[in-house]
Formats: structure tokens, C-alpha cells, sequence
């Protein structure tokens, strides 16, 4: 004979003989399993063992152990009357009492779990955009009480749109800009050298550090000035007759009309301005040059020209 398998009644076969101990001993299981005044299961004499939320809580890893799915949950740290109600269907257990309460820390909390860690709970967001709108500006902390506050102002203290896109406007380009009035820029140190903004100030200091006239004099037929460096510079103009400036040995003493502190470095001078026939050349005679004076010297090749004025011009330069 064989027994079924949860509450092991016996099941009598076809060639079985049918024996009324064996349909009194299921009664009695089932008596004994279902109780004798229902199937409450609330722990009470007769209504079977209670049913607690140890009893319903399936293993994690086994599935087929779930007892199925509820519309509404009584939530154990929250109170009495309190529960966990499945609102998809636009509905509540007695009806919709209050949507717009703000949620508070003392409201249920559902986190989740894995036998060792707790984790947070991911909540659809068409679900939290719906609950945000319902939130109330008030049951919102360290805010005004109305947006914006009724005392607010824009006052000068702010710019309009208007007035910052004149400001902006008319700022220069940095591509080639044209200022106006007296713009202003860093003055480089003495003596840079690069693209840098040269400002009056750095060009003044610049010009300072050069050499200027001190001193200059003219009278006839010269010419002469002194820097502040102490160079010193004469023109002047010589004249004679050619074929009578000395030879190419010894020449004719020129003084100069101021004398050089120092030395006369160079001079330079100019041939005879004759226009005719001229066989004549004239030079500063080698070695000559000094503070007071030089020598010039005449070449010729023939006597063309010989007997006639001539003039030539020379510059001096030393210091």
C-alpha cells in the first residue's frame, strides 16, 4: 500500500482489500493537521500552528518555497496599522487618505539584503519624479518660505542683460585693438629686448642712457659739437692753390677751429672742388692728426691745374 507524501495517507491499490482502520487512521491525520474548527492557523487549540513571519520567510537561494504575492504588509518597526500597500493600480485599501506626505526618518524604510551586507534599494524613477512633484515647498527645510521671496529685488547691484552686452561691446578686440584715452601697460626694465609693450616710461629711460649734445659752435666756413659722452665732432672747409698744398712728404697745417680734449681719431677730406684741368689730389698727411690740428699733402701727376684756387671740405672726429 502506498502513502502520499506530505501527510502520509495511506492509499490502498487496486488488488489492496479496503480496510476501515486504514480510512479511520487518515481521518485521524487530517483531523489532527487541519484542526477541529478551522484553518486559521493562528496558533490557538484546534486551529493549527501558527503561521509568523519566520514561518513564511523562504530560503533566498530556493524559489519554490514562496507562498505568493501580497497586496498589502504590515511593517514590523512601524506601528500597528501601518503597512506596505501595492499601489499599482491607482488604488489603496480604503482609498487615497494622502499623497502629498513628505516622507520623514521615522517613515518605513526598505532596504535590501543577502544574508551577510544590506544594500540600498533602487527605486524606478518615473515612481520618484511622481513623488517629487507631490513634495510641498514647506515640507522642504532651509529654504524661503515662498519661491522666489516675496522681499527679493534686482537693484543696481545687478547687471541686465542689456547693459552686459553693452559693457562687453565695448571692451577692445585682442586682435589689432584701438584704445582710447590714455591706456596704460607694465613697464619693462631697462634694457629689454622683446615684443613686450614699450611704455613712454621705459622709451624715457632709454633715450636718457644716450649720448646728447652738450655743446656746438659755428663761425666761418666750420662747424663743431661735443656729446655728453665726450666724443666731439668739426666740419670745416680748407682752402689754397693747387701745386702749392706741400708734397707728398710734408704738407700745409690746418688747425681746427676748437681743439679735441684728448685725441683727433680720423679725418676725412674731400679733393679740390677745381672744375677745369686738375692733375692734383689732396690728402691728410700720415701721422699729422692731433688735438689742435692735421697736415694735408698734395699729389699730382702733371701740372694741369697748377695756380688755380681750390677748396675742399673735411670732418674730424674725436674726442
Amino acid at each position: 500500500m502506498q502513502q502520499t507524501q506530505n501527510l502520509g495517507l495511506n492509499k490502498p491499490e487496486y488488488p489492496d482489500v479496503v480496510d476501515i482502520e486504514d480510512l479511520n487512521e487518515n481521518m485521524d491525520i487530517i483531523d489532527g493537521k487541519l484542526g477541529t474548527t478551522g484553518h486559521n492557523h493562528n496558533g490557538t487549540a484546534g486551529n493549527g500552528p501558527k503561521i509568523s513571519g519566520a514561518n513564511i520567510v523562504a530560503p533566498r537561494t530556493d524559489q519554490t518555497q514562496d507562498i505568493g504575492t501580497a497586496k498589502e504588509l504590515r511593517w514590523q518597526n512601524y506601528g500597528n496599522n501601518h503597512t506596505i500597500v501595492d499601489a499599482s493600480a491607482g488604488a489603496y485599501p480604503g482609498g487615497n487618505a494622502n499623497a502629498q506626505s513628505a516622507w520623514t526618518p521615522s517613515c518605513p524604510t526598505l532596504i535590501g539584503y543577502n544574508g551577510v551586507n544590506t544594500y540600498g534599494v533602487r527605486v524606478d524613477s518615473a515612481r520618484v519624479a511622481d513623488t517629487a512633484s507631490a513634495v510641498q515647498w514647506s515640507g522642504i527645510s532651509g529654504i524661503p518660505s515662498t519661491f522666489a521671496p516675496n522681499n527679493h529685488t534686482h537693484d543696481d547691484r545687478y547687471y541686465t542683460e542689456t547693459e552686459i552686452s553693452n559693457l562687453l561691446a565695448a571692451k577692445a578686440p585682442l586682435t589689432s585693438p584701438a584704445f582710447t584715452n590714455t591706456p596704460t601697460a607694465p613697464t619693462a626694465a631697462a634694457g629689454t629686448n622683446s615684443t613686450q609693450i614699450a611704455t613712454t616710461a621705459f622709451v624715457k629711460t632709454a633715450v636718457s642712457g644716450a649720448a646728447s649734445i652738450v655743446a656746438s659752435g659755428t663761425g666761418e666756413n666750420y662747424y663743431w659739437r661735443k656729446w655728453s659722452n665726450g666724443d666731439m665732432e668739426i666740419w670745416g672747409t680748407i682752402t689754397g692753390t693747387l701745386g702749392s698744398m706741400g708734397t707728398h712728404t710734408s704738407g700745409v697745417t690746418i688747425t681746427f677751429p676748437v681743439q679735441f680734449q684728448t685725441a683727433c681719431k680720423n679725418v676725412i677730406i674731400s679733393q679740390p672742388d677745381w672744375k677745369g684741368e686738375n692733375a692734383y689730389i689732396w690728402r691728410v698727411l700720415k701721422n699729422s692728426k692731433s688735438i689742435a690740428g692735421f697736415s694735408v699733402a698734395e699729389d699730382r701727376w702733371d701740372n694741369k691745374g697748377a695756380g688755380n684756387p681750390a677748396s675742399a671740405d673735411y670732418y674730424a672726429f674725436g674726442n
